[in-house]
């Protein structure tokens, strides 16, 4: 089991032996970005030749195309299994929140961690 943060929530991520079937959502790589991307699986072609690659299409829930237009690294047009991270079975929402408002206003931690550290020097 894998924990990642997406926009304040927490996924929850399991990958095993079993196929990434039409319908599960998945945390997948793209060739050339940082950042790894949350969306669902809308089709799974599989190429039945000796290593029996699965191919995978994805789009976005809220978004009104596949991810071949905008997503995936130019000239893409499937994201392959080994480049699936996991499949999400579980979100905690809210969770990831305090890190992203401390990453978005250092400030905030620096107060956060100035007050712990008064706290700890007080209660000595």
């Amino acid at each position: 089991m894998v924990c990642i943060y997406v926009q304040g929530d927490a996924l929850l991520l399991h990958m095993d032996d079993s196929p990434v079937r039409s319908g599960d959502i998945v945390v997948f790589s793209v060739q050339g970005q940082e950042i790894s991307i949350v969306h669902r699986v809308i089709k799974v072609h599989q190429e039945r030749n000796v290593t029996q690659v699965n191919f995978i299409l994805t789009k976005g829930d809220n978004n009104p195309g596949d991810d071949r237009w905008g997503i995936y690294a130019d000239g893409q047009q499937w994201v392959e299994q080994k480049d699936v991270l996991g499949k999400v079975f579980g979100v905690l929402p809210y969770v990831g929140w305090p890190s992203i408002i401390m990453n978005e206003h250092p400030m905030v931690k620096y107060l956060l961690l100035g007050s712990l550290s008064l706290l700890a020097i007080i209660t000595d």
